[in-house]
């Protein structure tokens, strides 16, 4: 039973109930004052506990202006047998992980379907609140240490959850996620801009109003904390601490050793209800590992740019055997743009698969690097390239008209490089 359910069963009905109500009510008060000068670490922190993951989060009607809840949004099961027939035909898993389960509507509708599925969540209340049969499939944990045995689960699902972790805690994360995934992640996280695979993202309701403009004429990958929508009570909008773009979270997968699986997705947002519509922004992971016993080498290799109609300049493809490998991007700097947000993009590095179902590889540059930028004639941008083996990759680099580069050839690729 949770703590206020506990107090108002003894408390209820004195004088000290009526007190502790109204010295709440006068707290939020004084929250929505003080909140737009507390730290960012101090509100990533104070966000990140079973506290605010409460009765009230959970429980209470959604109201994006008064509360950071979602109320009886769970109670609506049809989206969870969907993600579970699709987890089924698209994965084929026997053990299944739902990260952020709240109340494991999700964990059942996975076991009603014969599939071993476990969940993990923040939230005390959640778990113990949830329905009588699941429960006991259901463990109180955090993104950044996962109670399970490495690779544990034939698939991870991480639905509507990464957009609560506070950035400096992602890598650890997607760690995490690696460790125990066999080999499948699907992920759906509210994110912005343009999406190869299905719906593209919305801003509104992200990002405040005051500066919807700025992104609207720039691509912004990561929004700064300061940009983020907030409630009534100055908080950030349901817990969303993170918001970035489809280009932003593949990245940070593929730096830590997943191919993203466009094939996988189309076939989602095409079957999915809430994909479809735009409502949910759908990602699947594949996890690449690097052969038993293969030992670090240099493979060189020859491949120039060439500029294409659209303005990006690509590689002839390449064949790279199974693994995660690394390579060094260099760009020569012509003009280095001057003005413009902080926060934009300059560079995009992608590695491609040749039918373009797969992303392999994915490196951003942003103009917080410009001072570095600037004092060089080149620029270096490592990045890690996860093969399934034998696929021809074809490497792009894209360049957002804020920046002029001309990319040196492609010389060397370190083969199975750590993660």
């Amino acid at each position: 039973m949770a703590i206020k359910q506990r107090v108002k069963r003894v408390v209820g009905s004195t004088f000290i109930w009526r007190f502790l109500c109204i010295a709440k009510f006068h707290m939020r008060k004084v929250l929505r004052k003080i909140t737009p000068y507390v730290p960012k670490r101090i509100m990533y922190r104070l966000l990140q506990t079973p506290f605010f993951y409460g009765e009230d989060y959970f429980d209470k009607p959604k109201d994006p202006l008064q509360e950071s809840g979602y109320g009886d949004v769970y109670a609506d099961i049809g989206e969870f047998q969907q993600v579970a027939e699709l987890s089924q035909e698209l994965f084929a898993p026997k053990r299944v992980l739902d990260v952020g389960c709240a109340k494991g509507f999700q964990v059942g509708a996975l076991h009603s379907r014969g599939m071993e599925a476990w969940g993990i969540d923040i939230s005390e209340y959640a778990v113990e609140a949830a329905p009588t049969g699941i429960s006991t499939w259901l463990k109180v944990g955090t993104c950044t240490d996962i109670a399970f045995p490495a690779q544990y689960f034939d698939l991870v699902l991480v639905l509507e959850t990464l957009e609560h972790v506070p950035p400096i805690d992602i890598s650890k994360t997607m760690r995490e996620l690696r460790r125990v995934a066999r080999r499948w992640v699907w992920a759906s996280i509210p994110s912005l801009g343009s999406n190869p695979y299905g719906p593209d993202g919305i801003n509104g309701g992200k990002v405040g109003d005051e500066y919807l403009p700025l992104y609207e004429d720039n691509i912004i990958d990561l929004v700064p904390f300061k940009h983020l929508y907030t409630d009534a009570n100055g908080i950030p909008i349901h817990g969303h601490l993170v918001m970035a773009s489809f280009d932003w979270w593949t990245s940070v997968f593929n730096q830590n050793g997943f191919i993203r699986r466009g094939d996988k997705e189309r076939i989602i947002n095409r079957d999915l209800d809430s994909a479809r519509d735009g409502i949910w922004n759908c990602t699947a992971f594949e996890k690449v590992g690097n052969p038993a016993g293969a030992r670090g080498e240099l493979m060189t290799i020859s491949r120039t740019f060439l500029r294409t109609e659209d303005g990006t300049w690509e590689s002839d493809p390449i064949t790279l055997p199974r693994g995660v490998h690394r390579l060094n991007m260099r760009v020569g700097i012509t003009q280095p743009a001057r003005g413009g947000p902080a926060v934009g993009r300059l560079v995009h590095c992608l590695g491609v698969s040749a039918e373009s179902s797969c992303i392999n590889a994915s490196r951003l540059i942003n103009r917080n690097e410009m001072p570095r930028i600037s004092r060089r004639k080149t620029l270096d941008i490592p990045i890690l390239c996860c093969s399934r083996g034998e696929e021809e990759i074809r490497f792009r680099i894209e360049c957002e008209g804020v920046l002029k580069v001309e990319p040196f050839p492609l010389s060397e690729v370190y083969l199975y490089a750590g993660v």
